[in-house]
């Protein structure tokens, strides 16, 4: 996020007609950047919507200044009010996520203890190549396979 700022704060003449990295300065600038990433990772959200949040606030915002960590806490939230439903399954998906890599976790470290020369990829690999041997019941055409399931045999 923080090269994303960066750049953003540094393309404000152009998207905003406003030069704030010229009035902070260096220092200033950078210590903005600071308050801003900070403003940004108070929010679980996905860095990509945050950037588009960012760069919609600068472009609507009827009375915009220059950034601030104020002005990314009142986009964020606006965003969050208006998308809260699709933010919740966002979340349980992260959840789930976390406890699926947790039951995976425990599978691997009990498989370990009876053999400690485990290797989930091998277990992998040997099943994918078992399946591969296994012979199909039918080989042959659509047409023929067709011919078989209408006839009167069955």
């Amino acid at each position: 996020m923080k090269e994303f700022l960066n750049k953003t704060i540094l393309r404000l003449p152009i998207i905003a007609g406003i030069n704030q990295a010229e009035k902070l300065g260096i220092d200033g600038t950078k210590e903005l950047i600071l308050e801003l990433e900070k403003a940004c990772n108070k929010y679980k959200l996905p860095k990509d919507i945050k950037k588009s949040m960012i760069i919609r606030g600068i472009e609507t915002e009827h009375e915009f200044y220059g950034l601030n960590p104020r002005l990314i806490h009142k986009w964020f939230s606006a965003y969050i009010q208006a998308h809260k439903s699709e933010l919740t399954i966002y979340e349980n998906l992260n959840e789930l996520e976390e406890a699926n890599r947790i039951k995976y976790e425990k599978m691997i470290a009990e498989k370990r203890k009876l053999n400690p020369d485990y290797d989930p990829q091998s277990e992998m690999l040997q099943r994918v190549e078992e399946m591969s041997m296994v012979k199909p019941e039918f080989v042959g055409t659509a047409s023929k396979l067709k011919e078989i399931l209408t006839s009167k045999r069955l």
